[in-house]
């Protein structure tokens, strides 16, 4: 399989608003972030962000174990 048609899907899905998993690898989910407030770190003045929509990623529990030796 191409690489390219992989990332098409990947994107396809997720803007449909659909998760996608990779077996044993992630599970990659949309999700709306919310508008809030921050700061900036190096004035400390307040700033506003704006609401967003996000990708989360969660590794596979055998890949995570894996990477730690278990």
């Amino acid at each position: 399989m191409p690489k390219e048609f992989t990332a098409d899907y990947i994107n396809e899905e997720l803007m449909a608003g659909r998760a996608v998993t990779i077996p044993g690898v992630v599970k990659l989910k949309p999700v709306d972030r919310a508008a809030r407030k921050g700061r900036n770190p190096a004035t400390g003045e307040s700033i506003d962000i704006p609401a967003r929509r996000d990708v989360k990623a969660t590794v596979s529990p055998t890949l995570r174990s894996r990477l730690n030796g278990s």
